[in-house]
């Protein structure tokens, strides 16, 4: 199954609609004034970083918690609450983000039962060995500047245990990216907040080589090289702004023509009533998962809705999905009728099965 690891403003509200997008999504990050996080991936979350963790953990939703830092082992310390907070996401379905194989030893030795992420960082503190990476190391990550080089691993196994960033600000990387990492990792070895400090870069690299992504091309050549973990992340963006890189690997992983012109139209469309004709489409044609997709469309459908919006597009919708999830059906048809939307007779139809509905399994699948 495909993954796609997500570091964001963390946002328990938000993440139904990704967990449920057909895709095997994971999270990544670290508290606020964390020793090992010298890459500054997160620096605040909505909920808190305890009942955020408790909540994935809870659901097992993976997290993987970010252990970069560009020092030696002389010169960081590791102490008592630095390893309470590794300890606090410790499982088997968790892991660590490292850059340094000196750190990945010492927390194997406490925790091994945890996943070992190489991080991009670790291009900037250890020589690059490809043997030694795919063997001592769960997942590596591809370090940004070799984003879309497709000679970056020789060995054709290995690219199963590549991950590919979506999505990056950091590109071209250089001398000043160590300069920056190396002040971050000193800073929160000293536990003292820096928020002053900027990328020596800033300011000095044309928006051109900015915010490099790869394209529908290289994901689905990545995906033919054996590639099936992405990431990406945005620190000031809430769970429910990815759609658009799951979007991204769902297309490039179809291989049906007509499942791949649907999902294209999707994806270019901001139309809430086409995209979800567009989703009932796609389930005919027998994709799963689809009802965190129909509650989203459905719920930014604004303005007068008329019998022939529920005969062709907003009745099937609703349909499929009172199997599973009555509740939020009568809630969503109880709506729009208060704010004058939908008439209330055709509300009060709505409100009552059809003698032959559609269902969606619990795999999201038309039945």
């Amino acid at each position: 199954m495909l993954e796609i690891s997500i570091a964001c403003e963390f946002d328990l509200t938000a993440f139904d609609a990704l967990v449920d997008s057909g895709l095997a999504v994971s999270f990544f990050g670290a508290p606020p004034h964390f020793k090992l996080d010298g890459g500054r991936i997160i620096r605040e979350c909505k909920d808190g970083f305890g009942p955020v963790t408790s909540f994935l953990m809870r659901r097992s939703i993976p997290f993987y918690l970010c252990c970069n830092t560009v020092l030696e082992a002389t010169e960081l310390e590791i102490d008592g609450q630095t390893w309470r907070t590794i300890e606090q996401v410790y499982s088997p379905i968790n892991g660590v983000i490292v850059s340094r194989h000196w750190l990945a030893e010492r927390i194997r030795e406490r925790y091994p039962r945890f996943q070992f992420i190489f991080s991009s960082i670790g291009a900037f503190t250890e020589a690059w060995d490809e043997d030694f990476m795919f063997s001592n190391y769960d997942v590596v990550v591809c370090p940004t500047e070799r984003l879309n080089d497709f000679s970056y691993v020789s060995r054709a196994t290995n690219w199963s245990k590549v991950e590919i960033f979506l999505n990056s600000a950091c590109v071209p990387c250089g001398e000043s990216c160590r300069d920056h990492y190396r002040h971050h990792s000193e800073v929160n070895n000293r536990m003292k907040p820096d928020t002053d400090y900027l990328c020596p870069r800033e300011g000095r690299v044309t928006s051109s080589k900015l915010r490099i992504r790869p394209t529908l091309a290289d994901v689905s050549r990545y995906l033919e090289l054996g590639v099936r973990r992405f990431k990406c992340i945005e620190r000031t963006r809430r769970g429910q702004d990815f759609r658009k890189y799951l979007d991204l690997v769902r297309l490039a992983s179809i291989r049906d023509p007509a499942l791949i012109m649907l999902q294209k139209r999707y994806v270019k469309t901001t139309d809430p009533l086409l995209r979800l004709r567009i989703v009932l489409r796609q389930a005919e044609l027998g994709v799963t998962n689809i009802s965190e997709q129909l509650k989203g469309e459905l719920s930014k459908i604004s303005g007068k809705l008329d019998d022939n919006h529920m005969q062709l597009t907003i009745g099937p919708a609703l349909d499929m999905l009172r199997a599973t999830d009555p509740l939020w059906v009568s809630e969503w048809v109880e709506e729009r009728v208060v704010d004058g939307s939908l008439e209330e007779e055709l509300g009060a139809r709505l409100a009552q099965p059809p003698r032959s509905a559609g269902s969606i399994d619990a795999g999201g699948k038309v039945l």
